[in-house]
């Protein structure tokens, strides 16, 4: 396997975004700001378990922290970018199952013009469910995972077998990945799963395998950058980059390559 291909998978992987966040039960604050970083490929649903454990142990007692119903909490963003507001000031809910990073780019790519500018996504944890809509069930977040790899396993290669000749302990092992940020765990399994660049490839293709086109760039898929441009992983992407290395080191954990949009 290249070097290359290692250092940027792992730059990808370790990444982190900020995060300020309060909590609220029926309108009341229950925890003060906190600030803290959250590697990009974490679920909502991850942090929620974090914050339980090491936050609201110390403000409630054994039997609140057991009272709290993991079904009805939900995140709120707050102070938005115009461009990003809701219309009649519905509280915008953060996506269970986005990654973070993606709903950090999503929300705060346009907050400033100034290109080192990095401000926290503001967001916060609701303990009770708003009764103007259905509960969020977090631990729908692994079923959407498995349901996106697979989603993108037809795409790459036409057919699900890579992943469902898989066994019980792979898959389960690629989501504990992700649960503990081990790059090494992770790849393990999504080494069999995802392609590889065309430059490595061609080395290991075999004397009758049909030859496939060097490479295809992001600009056959997406409009120039006059009006947009292409965001992943915090990084702005040019337009020439290849799709296939993009997709060997910048993919979500389900395989995907999550772009955000940013108007100029």
């Amino acid at each position: 396997m290249s070097s290359d291909l290692n250092y940027f998978r792992s730059l990808n992987w370790n990444s982190t975004v900020s995060l300020e966040l309060s909590v609220r039960k029926d309108g009341l604050s229950v925890l003060d700001t906190v600030y803290f970083t959250a590697y990009r490929n974490s679920y909502p649903f991850f942090i929620y378990q974090q914050l339980k454990y090491a936050f609201l142990q110390s403000n409630h007692s054994s039997n609140q922290l057991n009272s709290i119903n993991d079904d009805d909490i939900w995140f709120e963003v707050v102070d938005l970018p115009e461009s990003n507001t809701t219309a009649n000031n519905i509280p915008d809910k953060l996506k269970l199952h986005w990654n973070i990073g993606l709903s950090y780019d999503y929300y705060t790519f346009n907050y400033n013009p100034l290109k080192n500018h990095a401000p926290p996504l503001k967001l916060i944890l609701h303990l009770s469910n708003s009764a103007d809509s259905a509960a969020a069930h977090l631990q729908s977040t692994k079923l959407s995972f498995m349901g996106s790899l697979k989603e993108s396993q037809l795409i790459y290669w036409g057919t699900v077998k890579r992943i469902t000749q898989l066994k019980t302990n792979q898959t389960e092992q690629l989501w504990h990945s992700i649960q503990s940020n081990d790059i090494d765990e992770y790849f393990k399994i999504a080494d069999k799963l995802l392609p590889l660049p065309l430059s490595i490839k061609e080395k290991e293709m075999d004397d009758n395998e049909t030859p496939k086109p060097r490479s295809i760039p992001l600009k056959f898929i997406l409009p120039d950058q006059i009006l947009a441009y292409p965001v992943l992983h915090g990084t702005a992407i040019p337009l020439e980059a290849d799709i296939s290395w993009l997709a060997s080191t910048m993919a979500s954990p389900d395989g995907f390559l999550r772009f955000c949009i940013i108007l100029n």
